[in-house]
This record gives structure tokens, sequence and C-alpha cells, in this order.
């Protein structure tokens, strides 16, 4: 169930679009100095009336906690796992696919997390740097939706970029997220 969904596979340009809304929303809501929450909206998904809900194995686990994901995400996190593709369906975690929720976390992570470059530690991305880059990879290194990671990954590089500094720190939250796909 839910085949356009927070854990389902998508193109990765679809999971890439969703999750980083879902990213908004929840910076949106939450402070990014704390705990964060995203509760997701697609519950009606799940007809009781016609499904015994023990039975919906996709979103068995979101209706237990109030259908709230931790936006930190881990390996036992309310909501599901970090890097769900990689975790969940590793047969399906191909160049081109992607997961929403693998996106909203990597976000996230980029924005809130403090970073170790070069052994210093450097403040997490401001959300205007955030969409800085992303202007700057969908102009020099545009992508379709079987090259988004290929592509993000060349911009963040790019020594014009002016992100190239990041690029180590990017690498490893997308590898912990399993973005990069």
């Amino acid at each position: 169930m839910g085949d356009h969904a927070l854990r389902s596979l998508e193109y990765a340009g679809g999971a890439y679009v969703e999750g980083t809304a879902h990213f908004l929303s929840a910076l949106a809501f939450n402070n990014a100095s704390q705990a964060a929450w995203f509760r997701y909206y697609k519950e009606a998904v799940v007809d009781l009336s016609e499904v015994p809900f023990g039975t919906v194995v996709a979103y068995n686990d979101l209706g237990q906690g109030n259908f709230r994901v931790d936006v930190d995400g881990g390996s036992t996190a309310v909501g599901g796992t970090s890097a769900w593709l990689r975790n969940k369906c590793p047969n399906e975690a191909v160049a081109g696919t992607g997961v929403e929720m693998d996106w909203m976390r990597f976000w996230w992570d980029v924005r809130t997390d403090d970073m170790w470059i070069n052994g210093q530690l450097i403040s997490n991305l401001s959300t205007k740097q955030i969409f800085d880059f992303l202007t700057y990879a969908k102009i020099n290194h545009s992508w379709d939706r079987d090259t988004l990671w290929e592509k993000l990954g060349a911009a963040i590089i790019d020594d014009n970029s002016g992100f190239s500094y990041y690029s180590g720190a990017f690498m490893s939250i997308a590898n912990t997220n399993g973005v990069n796909y």
C-alpha cells in the first residue's frame, strides 16, 4: 500500500521533491535546535472499516505512533529506520530511486547537524544556504528523475558552487540517510 507515500519506492526526483517539502513542513513546525516531529498526513489511506489495521503492514507502525515521524531518524526511530530504501528494500535501491522520508531526514540533518570538516567543528547550513546550493545545482548540474543524486553530488564538489568545503559532510549525511542513489 502507499504507491506514492512517505516510505514508498519512487523515482528519485519525486522522492526528492516530496521529501524536500516534508523537510520544509518539519522546519516550519519545529525548532531546528530541538528534537523534531513530522506528522504524516496520509493516514486516511488506511480505511479501518475495509481492512483490519493490523494487516496493513505499510502503515502499522505509523498508526501506533499517531502517524508521527521522528525527523532526526536513527535505527529505531518512530516512523521508521533511517535510510529506509537501503534498509527495507535493498534489492530496489538502485540509481534513480528514492524514498521521501530519507530525503526529509537528509535535509533536516544538513540543516540542523553540526559538521566536522578537517577535524574542525563548523556550523550546519542555513535554510538559505541549502536553497542557494540547490539553485546553483539546478542551473549548473541539471538533473532528471534518473540522475538526481549524480548531479547533486557533482554540484557539491564543484568548486564554483561555493559549497565544496561541505562536500565530505554532505556525502556522509547522504549515506547515513540513504539518498545517494
